[in-house]
């Protein structure tokens, strides 16, 4: 990395082109709500980000936020959680950036002295906040930190239970908002919940609990085995019209969704076949997997968007690698998260569905190229680049597609949840 005369960073003619990977993972709130997204990128497809130079890979960071990709487009309404180098923070370089939607969190390796706290102090007065990441214990913790400090991470995999309450009560005495990361089970997520935490990242969430004995709801059965009759090439809409119909909610949902002002048919549609053929088979799967995911109400909100995510980033690889059937990955995504949702093991929940072997394969092994696909896209979420560079695909185009599946899952959910909850 380079700087010119007047310290500025000097872009490497690699990263000016349009060329950026995205992961995004989920901060939640007490009540299991998404209060903002960090953002993980990186400059390649490498696991690791493979920079020498903190401050390139921090500036790696800024540049694809604001200028390639979209704040908005990446976490919407929230707020983005990003990690900065100490001499972005002490002024060196500049942090380009609106106070107002992000916190910019302190790297766990920044030297924590006082030359720090006063830089923060004056990026504070004006309206930034500050997260420090990853702490394990407050020994190099200084007194004046807490002052322009907001939230303080702990890293809960390296903090062993007997000493995490101890943390915990000494940071509560300096007043700043709790975040417990690398919450992977729902053990984890439940203490660090009765030790008073205000937020939670980790994939807890992925993770079922599973309860002895639970069965299907009948709606939620009919609409898998509508899902899965729709990636067979050989449908016949006598048949799909038959499986919706076992389910008087589900046929009365889909009668009410096509008669209202979303779709503005001139004609009252009065049943279930020519309801099918006026809105097709595209819009019909849509419609059920948000109708299937939309009616869990102990679950985030945030495992919802990750199954539709998912869904449409796997359908949309398959496509670009010219693979056949791209709506059976398009099930693989949204089934992927069924175990979690659903709190049964996945391979009961595959026993009971008419699913191709191969989609059977890739959710119960991760097999074949649908399990491959599927990797990559958990691996995109997780920020392991090294299984989303084996998918074949070139970087900008791995990018783009997953960009434009982000946008297609809030769009989906703008427009189709209403229509899917009119009969609640």
């Amino acid at each position: 990395m380079k700087t010119s005369m007047t310290g500025r960073l000097i872009l490497p003619q690699q990263m000016r082109g349009s060329l950026y990977f995205i992961g995004r993972q989920p901060i939640f709130d007490r009540s299991l709500e998404v209060f903002a997204y960090e953002l993980l990128f990186r400059s390649s497809q490498e696991n690791t980000a493979n920079v020498t130079d903190g401050d390139q890979a921090t500036l790696t960071v800024l540049v694809d936020t604001f200028t390639k990709a979209g704040l908005n487009t990446l976490v919407g309404s929230k707020k983005a959680f990003i990690n900065l180098t100490r001499n972005f923070l002490t002024g060196q370089y500049p942090i380009s950036i609106s106070p107002n939607r992000v916190v910019l969190e302190i790297l766990e390796d920044t030297e924590l002295d006082e030359n720090l706290v006063e830089a923060l102090k004056g990026l504070t007065s004006t309206g930034y906040q500050f997260a420090v990441d990853d702490v394990v214990s407050l020994d190099n913790w200084p007194v004046s930190l807490s002052d322009v400090v907001s939230y303080a991470k702990v890293d809960i995999a390296a903090v062993s239970e007997n000493e995490l309450p101890q943390i915990v009560a000494e940071l509560k005495k300096k007043s700043v908002l709790l975040i417990a990361e690398k919450v992977e089970t729902r053990e984890s997520y439940q203490l660090c919940r009765q030790l008073g935490f205000d937020f939670f990242q980790g994939f807890f969430f992925c993770r079922p609990e599973i309860v002895s004995g639970r069965k299907f709801e009948t709606s939620r059965m009919v609409v898998m085995q509508a899902l899965a009759s729709l990636q067979n090439p050989n449908l016949r809409l006598k048949d799909l019209e038959k499986t919706i119909s076992m389910d008087a909610t589900l046929g009365y949902s889909l009668l009410k969704l096509v008669n209202s002002g979303f779709y503005s048919l001139p004609v009252t549609i009065t049943s279930i076949r020519h309801a099918i053929s006026m809105i097709g088979t595209q819009q019909l799967r849509n419609w059920l997997s948000l109708f299937l995911i939309s009616r869990v109400d102990d679950k985030p909100h945030e495992l919802c968007n990750q199954g539709l995510l998912r869904a449409k980033a796997a359908e949309s690889f398959a496509e670009g690698l010219n693979l056949t059937n791209p709506e059976s990955y398009f099930l693989v995504g949204l089934f992927s998260i069924l175990e979690a949702l659903l709190d049964m093991p996945v391979n009961e929940i595959v026993t009971g569905l008419s699913l191709s072997s191969e989609i059977s394969s890739a959710l119960l092994e991760g097999k074949g190229s649908m399990g491959k696909i599927l990797k990559c896209v958990e691996g995109i979420e997780t920020g392991n680049w090294d299984s989303v560079g084996e998918l074949g695909l070139g970087i900008e185009k791995i990018s783009a597609i997953y960009m434009e599946a982000i946008r297609w899952t809030e769009l989906l959910q703008k427009d189709l949840l209403p229509g899917s909850n009119t009969d609640q």
